[in-house]
């Protein structure tokens, strides 16, 4: 029986059936029992298909909201109660009587109705991705290929590639360098839907591919990329996924490409690169370390090649907040050359601090910051930042 099927699939002559049943039981759409309603949600999207609404036009008429109508058309959403039934069938019979209904325009809109679902279902995906928190370098670089290829080289976006390759999404953002909510926003949805697609949980319909890849055309035209090679985009990747710690990742992603790295230094981070300098010392500015769980990008390694010498810096305002809400910041610089020790017990660990606040309490602030140091085996403070070539020429001398 007709009735029992999906009516969201039937055939035209079977439309046609259920067409003629409506007519006759609604005196020709004009009266909707809501027994009828409660036998057959999905009749409501017949009436629809006959009136030649969408679903967002439909909902808006009957004041409720789309989600309502695509989920009861697709019996999802169930009604079950006479009370709610009449509610709606009101609603109906009201709307009904505005159209002329025929059976040839209903017959049009239903093989419309057709094409349109048949282009939206969605496509297996050709290849299945890695989610990015648990993709390897070496799989990144392959995936990274392979969409270079499919791309031209980042110049040829088809929506066809979304299409059989959602998760090509998250290839994109990489080289881009953009955080989920950032991506999400220049596509129009939101940063939940958007890991939908990268994990692989949801397709991408078509006509939602085309629109995408209008946008992350526009968005690779912007940026400006031309010839763009995995080597500088690998920072993307690793900043992304953590690989330097959690160090102002917002900063760093307005960056963009090889961002991770060269993103510009802080005013302290500067002057100690100069005081460095002026000391003679060789050395290298967001280094990359081995830690105890995972490589960790410093302010300063010394020397490059093989690193005996960690520098972290840091600096605030007393007075603008409490001292102790700098404590965490502090704290985490700690934790870090915690990290560090682990993995390389004879690093020789040093924080350097500039603040600025009223005399009186810069002693005091001295004597809480060391209270709380563990693992920094240097602490040096405002003026003391001067002596860092002195120091760091007797560390290495002793070593």
């Amino acid at each position: 029986m007709v009735n029992k099927l999906d009516l969201r699939n039937l055939k035209e002559n079977q439309f046609e059936d259920v067409f003629y049943s409506l007519k006759n039981r609604t005196k020709n759409f004009t009266e909707i029992a809501p027994e009828m309603v409660l036998e057959n949600n999905q009749y409501l999207l017949i009436l629809r298909i006959c009136t030649g609404l969408t679903q967002k036009e439909f909902a808006k008429k009957l004041g409720v909201c789309k989600d309502w109508c695509r989920h009861t058309e697709s019996g999802r959403n169930k009604i079950i109660h006479l009370k709610v039934a009449d509610r709606y069938a009101h609603g109906i019979e009201k709307l009904l009587r505005c159209y002329e209904i025929t059976i040839e325009n209903a017959v049009n809109n239903w093989n419309n109705y057709i094409t349109v679902s048949r282009e939206q279902v969605l496509q297996k995906s050709e290849v299945r991705l890695k989610q990015i928190s648990k993709m390897s370098e070496k799989e990144f670089e392959s995936y990274f290929n392979m969409i270079k290829d499919k791309t031209d080289n980042f110049t040829l976006f088809e929506p066809d590639i979304l299409v059989k390759i959602p998760q090509s999404l998250v290839i994109f953002r990489i080289v881009l360098g953009m955080n989920h909510r950032k991506f999400a926003g220049k596509l129009g949805i939101d940063s939940r839907t958007i890991r939908k697609y990268e994990y692989g949980e949801m397709g991408i319909k078509s006509f939602t591919a085309i629109r995408f890849a209008k946008n992350i055309e526009n968005l690779f035209k912007q940026a400006d990329y031309v010839n763009v090679k995995f080597e500088s985009v690998l920072e993307n990747f690793r900043t992304l996924t953590n690989f330097y710690g959690n160090r102002n990742l917002e900063a760093m992603i307005r960056r963009g490409l090889e961002f991770a790295k060269n993103h510009p230094m802080s005013d302290i981070e500067m002057r100690i690169s100069n005081i460095l300098k002026s000391g003679g010392l060789n050395f290298d500015a967001h280094g990359i370390v081995e830690g105890a769980k995972r490589k960790l990008n410093v302010d300063f390694v010394i020397p490059p090649d093989k690193p005996e010498i960690v520098i972290e810096t840091t600096s605030f305002t007393i007075g603008s907040r409490k001292l102790s809400q700098h404590r965490t910041n502090i704290c985490h610089i700690d934790h870090r050359f915690q990290m560090l020790k682990k993995k390389n017990p004879k690093f020789i660990t040093i924080m350097v601090l500039e603040f600025t606040g009223r005399p009186i309490f810069l002693e005091n602030a001295r004597k809480l910051i060391e209270s709380e140091l563990l693992n920094t085996d240097h602490l040096l403070i405002n003026n003391e930042i001067e002596k860092l070539p002195d120091l760091v020429e007797k560390i290495l001398k002793n070593k």
